[in-house]
C-alpha cells in the first residue's frame, strides 16, 4: 500500500491517527474494542480500497487468534466452565471472551498502524520533531528511509546470484548477499555524510526548509480533535469504559453519561476517516471542474 498524500498539518496527522491506536491499546471494553476495528476496517478501504484490506489482514488475523488461543490455554479465571481441555484445567467463559477481546485489541492496533504506515511519512515525523530533537529526527527519518532500500537492494543482490543447489549452499548465498548490502549501506552512509557536511549541516543558525503550513481548517481540525481525546479521557478516568472479565462478566451500568462517552470514542475513531473524507473532497472538486 503506497503512502497516500496529504495536505493537512503533520500534527493534525500525527495525532489522528495515533489516539485511536493508543486508546484502544488501553481499553478492554467490548464495545470500545467493536467500534475501533470497525472504524481502522473502513479507514483501510478508504485509503486502498479491499486489496489493502486484504495484505494488513494477512498478519493481522493470524496475530488476533494466535492471542485468543495462547489466552485460552493458559488462562482458567472463571466461574462458568464451559468444557475441560486433555490437561484437565477448565476452560471457562469468562477466559473465552477476554482472550476474544485481546485479539481484536491486536487486531484493531495492527490495523490502525497499517493506517498509519499509509499516511503518515518522514517528512511529517521530521517536521515535528526536528524543532524539539534534530539529531533524533534526522536519525528516525533515514532509518524509515533506509530500511526499504535495504531489502531492494537485498532482493536485487539475491537476484544475480546462482541458484545453489542445497540448503546449505542457499544459506552461503544469502549470507554472502547480505554482507554484500552491508558493505554497501556503510560506503552509502559516508557519502550521506559528506553529503551533509557538505550542505552545511550542524552550522550554528542554519535556517529548515518546510513544506506545511498550518492553516484555519488545520487548527480547527486540531481543536476538534484536542476536545474528543479530553472528553474519552475524562471518561476513562472517571470508570465509564470499565469492565470486568474475572471472575465474572461485569460492566458498568449503561447510563446517559456512558453513552456520551461511548459516542465521544467513536467520534475519535471516525476523525481519520472524516480527514480523508475532507481530501477527498477538492479533488473531486477539482476534476468535476474540468
Amino acid at each position: 500500500m503506497q503512502n497516500r498524500s496529504l495536505t493537512v498539518h503533520p500534527l493534525v496527522l500525527i495525532g489522528a491517527f495515533f489516539a485511536a491506536p493508543c486508546f484502544t491499546m488501553f481499553l478492554m471494553h467490548p464495545v470500545c474494542l467493536g467500534v475501533s476495528l470497525c472504524a481502522a476496517v473502513l479507514c483501510l478501504l478508504c485509503l486502498g480500497g479491499g486489496e489493502s484490506l486484504r495484505r494488513a489482514l494477512r498478519p493481522a488475523l493470524p496475530a488476533a487468534l494466535l492471542a485468543a488461543a495462547v489466552n485460552m490455554a493458559f488462562n482458567h479465571r472463571g466461574q462458568t466452565i464451559l468444557f475441560y481441555l486433555p490437561g484437565g484445567n477448565p476452560c471457562t467463559l469468562e477466559s473465552l471472551c477476554y482472550g476474544a477481546a485481546a485479539g481484536v485489541l491486536l487486531a484493531a492496533t495492527l490495523l490502525w498502524f497499517s493506517c498509519c504506515a499509509a499516511v503518515l511519512t518522514t517528512d511529517h515525523f521530521t517536521f515535528l520533531f526536528s524543532r524539539v530533537s534534530p539529531a533524533l529526527a534526522l536519525l528516525f527519518s533515514m532509518t524509515l528511509r533506509f530500511l526499504p532500500r535495504f531489502r531492494r537492494r537485498f532482493a536485487l543482490v539475491r537476484q544475480g546470484q546462482p541458484e545453489p543447489a542445497g540448503r546449505v549452499a542457499k544459506l552461503k548465498a544469502a549470507f554472502a548477499g547480505f554482507w554484500a548490502v552491508v558493505a554497501w549501506a556503510l560506503e552509502h552512509a559516508g557519502e550521506t555524510a559528506d553529503s551533509m557536511n557538505g550542505r552545511g549541516y550542524g552550522l550554528q543558525g542554519r535556517t529548515a526548509f518546510s513544506i506545511f503550513q498550518k492553516t484555519a481548517r488545520d487548527r480547527l481540525l486540531l481543536g476538534g480533535l484536542c476536545a474528543l481525546a479530553l472528553g474519552v479521557l475524562c471518561a476513562c478516568v472517571t470508570g465509564l469504559f470499565r469492565f470486568s472479565y474475572a471472575p465474572r462478566l461485569l460492566a458498568e451500568p449503561l447510563s446517559p453519561r456512558s453513552g456520551c462517552a461511548f459516542f465521544l470514542f467513536a467520534l475519535l475513531c471516525a476523525y481519520p476517516i472524516l480527514i480523508l473524507k475532507l481530501e477527498d473532497r477538492p479533488w473531486r472538486c477539482s476534476k468535476s471542474d474540468n
